[in-house]
């Protein structure tokens, strides 16, 4: 939840980010989605570095006594977003997240995502789509940190920043896929004390039923609200 804690209650605030880069949409810009996977995943493990800490001994009190975002046990998140996709053209991604916390720091999801199937026709797997659908059904790990940014005199915004890896089944063109997908996000609480907003940049993978080239990396940007639900003292 945007929070307010007083300000003489908070002697420092630790802030966070997440650097999101995007693919290119054409094969040939492949190592351009790698490149742009490895950034996000060196700004997670080395911007933590150049970040002000608070002190030791206030670290217990800045993200458990003075934490005033509720964590509940169950959330269930509504998202759309971008979609950029390796073999498949830039498009849009609708679906939704259900999460369940075992503690502060661990999580699982089932994740439904769908998306329209568009394709170059003059392509090789764009002469074989007859049902321009995509849909995406996956389990995941997560794990979560607390964290909190200063945003004005004596506020603090209050989030949880994650990280998870999961897989399941993809169905495109008619065909039933393995695939893996990995990403980071993070969790902004708002003032509504059941409510937050989720931004997430997550990568799927899987391999194609063609002969040549079929392995794709897909990329999505998503954002969209999340209701906090069975509220609980993790």
């Amino acid at each position: 939840m945007i929070r307010i804690i007083k300000k003489r209650r908070v002697a420092r605030s630790v802030c966070c980010g997440v650097l999101l880069g995007a693919p290119t949409k054409t094969r040939r810009d492949r190592p351009c989605l790698f490149f742009s996977t490895f950034l996000i995943l060196l700004a997670t493990i080395f911007f933590p570095i150049f970040i002000k800490p608070a002190a030791a001994q206030e670290l217990p009190k800045m993200f458990t006594d003075l934490r005033e975002a509720q964590k509940s046990r169950v959330q269930i998140s509504p998202f759309a977003g971008l979609y950029v996709g390796d073999t498949v053209s830039t498009s849009y991604i609708l679906g939704s997240q259900l999460s369940y916390n075992w503690s502060r720091h661990f999580a699982t999801a089932v994740d439904f995502g769908f998306s329209p199937l568009e394709v170059d026709p003059q392509s090789a797997y764009g002469q074989t789509v007859t049902n321009k659908k995509m849909v995406h059904v996956n389990g995941a790990i997560k794990g979560v940190t607390p964290a909190a940014i200063k945003v004005g005199h004596g506020k603090v915004l209050e989030m949880d920043i994650y990280g998870f890896v999961g897989g399941g089944w993809l169905k495109i063109n008619n065909a039933d896929l393995a695939n893996g997908f990995f990403g980071l996000g993070t969790l902004l609480y708002l003032k509504p004390p059941h409510f937050a907003l989720q931004v997430e940049v997550r990568s799927y993978l899987y391999k194609l039923p063609i002969t040549r080239g079929g392995f794709s990396v897909d990329a999505a940007v998503i954002v969209g609200p999340t209701f906090l639900l069975a509220p609980a003292v993790l």
